[in-house]
């Protein structure tokens, strides 16, 4: 008899903690898909489980309860909007108008399918107290990391504030709600004048650092 040795070109098995990480990262993206496509109204952990292609029981054992799981969404939905927000400032052309086109970039990313989904939650958490005690230190956590990402980057262009974090609030709260009210409302020409008056605000809160002397 045969037997398969070490070089047969199957793939290797994957161990017991590589197995819990996938199934793990199987359930997050399926429940991220849900709450994009269908709400999280309607968004069920039966739901999630077949698109997971995982038991129920499977399911359970990573997130005890849905509002586990939506914290656990979150907590992705949330790493990976901070990820891009952070790399949209490397698209910016040197010499430009830094905070007239990083508002304009970030008008882009808030249409995403995902950053509508951290809508859905957000409002869902507004009637839903275990809900929003989930998401709160997950909000925070965000707010305070795009605080710092917002004083490096605009930092090393030569920008400076009193407050980034106060600045990042104003920018990205004042761009959401120009999404929010353009899902219900959608107007081109109030948008581009919310944009403008968001440019205008960010700016009286900046600076451009004085040249050092040669």
């Amino acid at each position: 008899m045969n037997r398969k040795g070490p070089h047969t070109g199957m793939p290797p098995r994957m161990t017991q903690e590589q197995r819990r990480i996938s199934t793990r990262r199987k359930i997050l993206d399926a429940a991220e898909n849900v709450l994009i496509e269908q709400g999280y109204a309607n968004l069920t952990t039966t739901k999630v489980s077949m698109a997971a292609g995982v038991s129920q029981g499977a399911l359970f054992r990573h997130f005890p309860s849905k509002i586990e799981l939506m914290g656990a969404v979150a907590q992705d939905v949330y790493h990976t909007l901070a990820g891009e927000y952070e790399s949209i400032f490397d698209t910016l052309e040197p010499g430009s108008d830094f905070i007239r086109e990083s508002i304009r970039l970030l008008w882009k990313t808030f249409n995403a399918p995902r950053q509508m989904a951290s809508y859905d939650l957000t409002f869902a958490a507004r009637t839903d107290p275990a809900l929003q005690a989930r998401l709160e230190p997950v909000v925070r956590d965000h707010r305070q990391r795009i605080g710092r990402i917002t004083h490096r980057v605009l930092s090393s262009a030569g920008i400076s504030s009193k407050d980034f974090t106060a600045l990042a609030d104003l920018i990205l709260m004042g761009i959401q709600g120009a999404a929010i009210n353009h899902i219900a409302a959608a107007d081109p020409d109030a948008l581009e004048h919310r944009l403008n008056y968001i440019e205008c605000l960010a700016k009286q809160l900046t600076r451009k650092s004085p040249k050092p002397h040669k």
